[in-house]
C-alpha cells in the first residue's frame, strides 16, 4: 500500500499497474493520519477483464478500475471529474470538453502553438478532479489518471472557463448556459453508482455552469481555433 495527496485528498492506493504508480509518484507522501480514499482489490477483476479483452492489459485494467473507484469517491465528497483536457494559462485552468474523437487534445496542443509550450501547462489531458475550495471557487487538479496520454501535474489552478468542442468547418464560440451545455458536461464525467452519487453530481455540476463562464464552440485544425478559444475564454475579447 502506498499513499498519495490527490486533489486535496489523502489516498490509500494498492496497485501493481508501473504506468499508473509511475505516473502516481509526483503526488506520493507519507502515511498521514487518517485516509479519505482507499483503492485496492483490482486484482482479480482485472484479470477477469483481460481474459475477456485480450488486447487490453490486466494492468491497463487495473487503471481503469481504479480510477473508476477513484472518481466514484470523490462524488461523497463534493468532488468530481470533467472528461477534459485541462490547461493552465497566466494562472487560470481552461477545461475543453468534447466527444470522443472530436479532438480536445489537439486543440489544446493549438493553444500551446499560439502562446507557446512554455506557456501553456498541461494540468491532466482527460480526467481532471473538479471541486470548489472553502471559498467557493471552482478549481481543477491534477491526477494520476490522464487517459492514454501521461501528461498530468500534482498541482491546482481556479477554473477560468470550461468549453465544450464541436468539429466545424469555420471556428466559432459563444457563451452557453442552462439545460443543453449542462447534459453535454453531464455526458463527460462519471456515471454515478447510486441516487446520492446521483444527486451529488448534478447538484455540483448546476453550481458550475452558473458559476464560470461556459461556452460551445466549433473547431477546425487551424491555429486560428487556438487563438479564438484563448482571447475569448481568458476575457481578452468579450462577447
Amino acid at each position: 500500500m502506498k499513499y498519495y495527496r490527490i486533489a486535496t485528498f489523502n489516498v490509500a492506493m494498492e496497485v501493481d499497474s508501473p504506468r499508473l504508480l509511475n505516473s502516481a509518484a509526483k503526488y506520493e507522501i507519507a502515511k498521514p493520519e487518517h485516509i479519505d480514499i482507499t483503492l485496492s482489490g483490482y486484482k482479480e477483476d482485472a484479470r477477469r477483464n483481460h481474459e475477456m479483452v485480450s488486447g487490453v492489459s490486466a494492468q491497463t485494467w487495473e487503471e481503469i478500475l481504479s480510477g473508476d473507484d477513484f472518481y466514484q469517491q470523490l462524488l461523497e465528497h463534493g468532488a468530481t471529474f470533467l472528461h477534459s483536457s485541462a490547461i493552465v494559462v497566466e494562472g487560470r485552468a481552461y477545461l475543453i470538453s468534447a466527444g470522443s474523437q472530436v479532438g480536445k487534445t489537439f486543440h489544446t496542443k493549438l493553444w500551446q502553438q499560439y502562446l507557446g509550450s512554455d506557456k501553456v501547462v498541461i494540468l491532466n489531458d482527460d480526467k481532471p478532479a473538479i471541486m470548489k475550495d472553502e471559498q467557493g471557487v471552482w478549481r481543477a487538479y491534477g491526477t494520476p489518471w490522464s487517459g492514454a496520454s501521461e501528461f498530468n501535474m500534482n498541482m491546482d489552478a481556479p477554473i477560468g472557463a470550461i468549453c465544450y468542442l464541436e468539429r466545424s468547418e469555420r471556428n466559432w464560440i459563444q457563451p452557453e448556459k442552462g439545460p443543453r451545455i449542462l447534459h453535454d458536461f453531464v455526458g463527460q464525467t462519471i456515471k454515478p453508482r447510486d441516487e446520492e452519487r446521483r444527486i451529488s453530481l448534478f447538484t455540483q455540476f448546476s453550481d458550475l455552469i452558473t458559476s464560470v463562464d461556459s461556452y460551445r464552440m466549433g473547431v477546425n485544425m487551424d491555429i486560428e481555433a487556438g487563438r479564438m478559444a484563448y482571447e475569448v475564454m481568458t476575457g481578452k475579447i468579450k462577447l
